[in-house]
């Protein structure tokens, strides 16, 4: 029953997601930000319920990459319509908005249950940073496209891309602390912090490969959608294959 109720509840949100992009097509202003509006404040309901489904207060229910990646784009697109008052670049990141919001679809609707290693600010701090880092990578990206088609003389991806990065870093250091308070090691030699440190070092050097005289930002702009294809496949392709994805309350 519960499950049920998420999962309609976000149906209709990833509606109101998908018309807003369609609006955007259109160029049809007020529908765009109406429509996007709707679905991210519904998102936040949906997800501050969700936070409690377990009977108590989960910051990492609410922090699930699932439901809180596409949360964190739709954000993204508001700030550059009302802050940077960018409605063309902001209809690009509805693209991946409306996108990620499908793939949540693919994942299970329950919560999982906390465990004592989880019972730290660290614990959903890491996942806190590194979602939203997720989000700026991938909106970066989706600006990238725009750069590349369009140019853009803010060159907002670039901005993304940076913060992008510090947040990511951010997550890495508190990340390796939960894991010396929880496991008595800041690195394990599996698969999820294997591919943490892939991500970085991606980064990292598409970051700072600015300084060769050969490089560019067209250059950046092409290399940035690479980054998004290795966060596809770390942060989607590999929970979905996993077989420990059960264990949760509410389906």
């Amino acid at each position: 029953m519960i499950a049920s109720l998420i999962q309609n509840g976000f149906l209709w949100i990833t509606a109101f997601y998908a018309i807003a992009m369609i609006a955007w097509f259109f160029r049809r202003r007020a529908v765009l930000i109406a429509f996007l509006l709707l679905g991210w404040l519904g998102h936040t309901i949906f997800l501050v319920h969700r936070g409690g489904l377990l009977g108590i207060w989960s910051p990492h229910a609410l922090l699930e990459e699932t439901f809180f990646l596409p949360w964190c784009l739709g954000g993204l697109a508001l700030g550059l319509i009302f802050f940077q008052g960018k409605e063309a670049l902001a209809g690009g990141v509805l693209i991946p908005l409306v996108a990620f919001s499908l793939l949540a679809f693919l994942f299970p609707w329950g919560v999982i249950p906390p465990n004592p290693k989880s019972q730290t600010v660290f614990s959903w701090l890491f996942f806190l940073f590194e979602v939203v880092s997720h989000a700026c990578f991938i909106g970066g990206g989706a600006l990238a496209v725009i750069y590349l088609r369009q140019g853009d003389p803010a060159r907002l991806f670039h901005s993304l891309l940076v913060w992008g990065f510090i947040f990511y870093s951010v997550a890495q250091v508190v990340g390796a602390y939960w894991s010396y308070l929880g496991w008595a090691t800041p690195l394990h030699w599996s698969n999820r912090h294997l591919q943490s440190a892939s991500l970085w070092c991606f980064y990292a050097a598409l970051l700072h490969l600015r300084y060769l005289p050969v490089w560019n930002l067209r250059t950046e702009a092409r290399f940035s959608l690479v980054g998004l294809v290795l966060l596809l496949l770390y942060a989607y392709l590999g929970p979905l294959t996993e077989t420990n994805l059960g264990h949760r309350i509410g389906g």
